[in-house]
C-alpha cells in the first residue's frame, strides 16, 4: 500500500483561516476582500397570452442566487443549455433588470450598469 500522499499534503496544507478551504486570508490578517457579493439574484419574465397581452405567468430564469468572490478568485459558471447563466451574467453587469436581489460590486451595491461604472470611473480617474 504505497499511494502517492503528495496531492493529500497539497490540499491538507492549504490555508484556512478564512473559514473556506484553499482561501486565503489578506494581507491585513482577516478575512480576504470581497469584490463581488450577489445575494437573492432574481429575474423572472412575464408571460403574456391573449389580444390584450395580459401576463398569465412568469419564466423563472433566475431565482435566488447568492455567492461572493474574493480577492484573488476566480469563478467559473457551469450548467446546461438554458439554466440561466447568461442571465445571470446580465443581472450582474445590470444589462438586465432584476426582479429582485442585489448585487455589491467593492462593496457598493450597483444600480447602474457596470458598463456605465466603469466609464464614470476611467473619466474620474484621469
Amino acid at each position: 500500500m504505497s499511494e502517492d500522499k503528495s496531492e493529500d499534503r497539497a490540499v491538507t496544507s492549504q490555508d484556512t483561516s478564512a473559514g473556506v478551504p484553499g482561501r486565503r486570508s489578506s494581507a491585513k490578517g482577516g478575512s480576504p476582500e470581497v469584490l463581488l457579493r450577489v445575494s437573492g439574484l432574481k429575474k423572472h419574465f412575464p408571460i403574456r397570452k391573449g389580444l390584450l397581452q395580459r401576463t398569465s405567468g412568469a419564466v423563472r430564469a433566475v431565482d435566488g442566487i447568492d455567492f461572493e468572490v474574493h480577492a484573488g478568485e476566480t469563478l467559473g459558471v457551469v450548467g446546461e443549455s438554458g439554466c440561466g447563466k447568461s442571465t445571470m451574467g446580465r443581472l450582474i453587469t445590470r444589462l438586465l433588470e432584476p426582479t429582485a436581489g442585489t448585487v455589491e460590486f467593492g462593496g457598493r451595491t450597483s444600480r447602474t450598469s457596470v458598463w456605465a461604472a466603469c466609464v464614470r470611473c476611467a473619466v474620474t480617474c484621469r
